[in-house]
C-alpha cells in the first residue's frame, strides 16, 4: 500500500533575516514538488542559484542557496500550489 503525505497543521510559509553567511534555510510544511515552493529575497521570487530537499516529506526540508544571500536579506520559502479540477462531472452521466 502507497504511504501518502501528511498534510499538518502548518502555516506554509517561514521567513528568515539573512547573516551573509548561511546557505541553508529549512522550512516546516510538505510540498509534493520542488515546484511547489516559492522562494523569494526581499519580496523578489527567485527562478534559480538554489536547491529544494525534501519534497513529498511531511516534515519538509530545506533550501540551499548556491551562495549566501546578503546580510539582512529577508528570505521567504512559501508553499504555493496551482489551483486545478482534478474531476470533470458529465451532466447526466453515470
Amino acid at each position: 500500500m502507497t504511504e501518502h503525505i501528511k498534510m499538518p497543521d502548518v502555516v506554509p510559509i517561514v521567513r528568515y533575516v539573512a547573516k551573509g553567511t548561511q546557505t541553508e534555510f529549512t522550512y516546516n510544511f510538505p510540498i509534493f514538488a520542488s515546484e511547489d515552493l516559492a522562494v523569494y529575497i526581499d519580496g523578489a521570487k527567485q527562478a534559480s542559484g538554489f536547491t529544494i530537499s525534501g519534497a513529498g516529506e511531511t516534515v519538509g526540508g530545506s533550501v540551499t542557496f548556491d551562495a549566501a544571500p546578503a546580510t539582512d536579506a529577508v528570505i521567504t520559502l512559501a508553499r504555493e500550489l496551482p489551483i486545478e479540477r482534478v474531476t470533470d462531472f458529465l451532466e447526466g452521466g453515470d
